[in-house]
């Protein structure tokens, strides 16, 4: 069959996955009431199925005929993959449901007839299941009800005409019949291994598809920016006013990428720190928005960068958390007072950007403010199935001695750089920098079992997080701890405004430090390149670069991390190489 890219076909092919999940889900559902695992594997190929029809509904469905889009190649391939995972129970669906019988129908005519033909292969009403109810019971064979259960025969698996009764047995009568096993209960029941697999490679490549969602909302037709934020205003009061839509905005991240950029527009209002924190409390999401944490008090009550920690409640309760401080003094009033709206957005900013669409990032539990310090402690929660104890900075396990266990193999190395660009990147799509990446600011923690949890590096000290394009300040370039990673145009004496290549750069330098596996103050010490000569770091950074990465990760990471450092605008693509070339190491 001849293969073309569409919107519409996107939709069928969509709508293809939906229709085989649905009837999938349809028959687990009726052996649900004989095995209590079985229901809790229903529910979550429910939510698999809010997800498929949310995506396509807000992302596919009101785009021009012929886009072309950067990510529709690659969410095709999402697509296609899940089709093909679905297989097994296609063949099952084409036999024993109507609905999925006519729709599969006109899909193979359409891609036998190519574009040309496409709308004319369109069945009337073909967008209405966008909109229904994604659990709807098909209209044929596997159909339930509390006491009846409506099962395949010779006489009902082909298409009747309406009204015709069908064979119904009750459910006492279910182990009499053999052939109804052959068909829902063994399938859901006795198959379940398999439905489980399934769902779980179901849910990685979903997954990957929310991780895409910043990528994909800068680059829609109808949601991205375009110099208003008119639409983002629209979503914002639509999952106000609707329950479904909002649920569909939750499970896609749009309701995410639309509150920051809620917040992003806040940010260049000027307002004072006062009114600015009233507009970002009034957000429209009170469950979105960050908790601040009263009657409470933090142990460490002083620290530089992210420490494990405790929150201690009025009534004696403790709990173990990670605890960030960051503060806004230390310049003019304006400095102070821009410095706390940028505190005060970031608060929000970290609410909203959460895993999985924005990947390794730690899940903010809530805030406090504490005005005679002028600062803000920022209160994490520990990533799931970890220790609670201090994590070990990426900076501190490349130079630990002696050398820890398999921390710097080649398949560990490649998991850490791609965490890392991912992470960057989704915050980057969304519009904000970071303004710390250097190796201090990505930490590991240990999981329950008491290993080095490499597969799992988390970003933070987002100390001078702001959004792009936004009002800067010098204090990141005067930073002692980030001079080794800090573009040459953001000298402490007069730097540039700072943008997205300068966090490239930063990245550059990072990547750089994982495949050599030395810091770059050990490469600058070698290189005998003087703290604070930037021009001089970004050569030696270079050459090491040229001579020595590929052999050690690969032309392709080699290339990837050239381009970071040599970057002259902030083309979010630079990034995404970084993600392409790593996964080959991982096997």
């Amino acid at each position: 069959m001849a293969e073309f890219l569409s919107v519409e076909l996107m939709i069928m092919i969509a709508k293809d996955v939906f229709l085989v999940t649905r009837w999938t889900y349809n028959t687990i559902r009726t052996a649900s009431k004989y095995d209590a695992e079985i229901a809790a594997l229903r529910e979550k190929f429910h939510s698999q199925l809010v997800f498929i029809r949310a995506f396509a509904q807000i992302f596919l469905s009101n785009l021009p005929a012929n886009s072309e889009l950067s990510w529709l190649p690659d969410l095709r391939l999402k697509f296609k993959d899940l089709q093909n995972l679905l297989d097994g129970s296609r063949r099952l669906a084409l036999k024993h449901d109507p609905t999925y019988r006519e729709f599969n129908e006109s899909y193979t005519r359409a891609l036998e007839g190519g574009t040309d033909s496409l709308q004319a292969q369109l069945p009337a009403g073909q967008d209405q299941w966008l909109i229904e109810d994604e659990a709807a019971a098909p209209t044929g064979a596997l159909a339930s009800s509390s006491n009846t259960l409506v099962l395949p025969t010779a006489s009902n698996t082909k298409h009747q005409p309406s009204g015709q009764k069908k064979e119904v047995f009750k459910l006492g009568n279910w182990k009499a019949s053999y052939k109804a096993k052959l068909t829902a209960f063994k399938f859901a029941a006795f198959e379940k291994p398999k439905l489980e697999a399934m769902l779980k490679q179901m849910q990685q490549i979903t997954g990957d598809m929310k991780q895409g969602v910043p990528y994909m909302m800068i680059d829609q037709p109808v949601l991205s920016k375009h110099g208003t934020q008119e639409r983002w205003w629209q979503m914002l009061d639509e999952a106000g006013k609707s329950p479904e839509f909002r649920r569909d905005a939750e499970a896609t991240g749009a309701l995410n990428y639309a509150g920051i950029q809620r917040i992003k527009e806040l940010g260049e209002d000027d307002t004072t720190p006062e009114e600015h924190q009233q507009q970002l409390r009034s957000l429209p999401f009170s469950k979105d928005t960050p908790r601040q944490l009263s009657d409470v008090t933090l142990e460490p009550e002083y620290c530089t960068r992210l420490s494990a920690g405790k929150r201690k409640d009025h009534d004696g309760a403790s709990q173990d958390v990670l605890i960030e401080y960051k503060g806004w003094s230390g310049g003019d009033r304006d400095f102070s007072a821009q410095r706390r709206k940028d505190i005060e957005s970031l608060v929000h900013v970290l609410a909203f950007a959460r895993p999985p669409f924005y990947p390794n990032l730690l899940s903010l539990r809530g805030y406090v403010v504490q005005e005679e310090d002028k600062r803000i402690a920022f209160v994490f929660d520990f990533p799931p199935d970890s220790l609670y104890q201090q994590p070990q900075s990426l900076n501190s396990i490349i130079e630990s001695e002696p050398p820890m266990k398999d921390a710097s193999s080649l398949k560990n190395r490649s998991k850490i750089a791609l965490e890392l660009a991912k992470s960057l990147a989704a915050l980057h799509a969304a519009g904000w920098v970071h303004q710390s990446v250097c190796s201090e600011s990505v930490v590991i923690f240990t999981d329950s079992e008491s290993k080095v949890a490499y597969d799992k590096p988390y970003l933070v000290n987002f100390e001078f997080s702001r959004t792009a394009g936004g009002w800067t300040n010098h204090a990141s370039a005067a930073a002692t701890h980030l001079r080794r990673y800090q573009h040459p145009e953001r000298s402490p004496d007069d730097p540039a405004k700072y943008e997205r290549k300068h966090d490239m750069f930063s990245l550059g330098v990072v990547l750089l430090e994982i495949g050599l596996w030395k810091t770059a103050e050990t490469m600058c010490q070698l290189m005998g390149v003087a703290v604070g000569n930037q021009i001089l770091a970004k050569d030696a950074y270079l050459d090491l670069a040229g001579d020595e990465l590929g052999q050690a990760m690969g032309d392709d990471y080699r290339d990837a991390v050239v381009s970071l450092l040599s970057a002259s605008e902030g083309n979010i693509d630079k990034i995404t190489n970084v993600i392409k070339a790593c996964p080959k190491f991982d096997p």
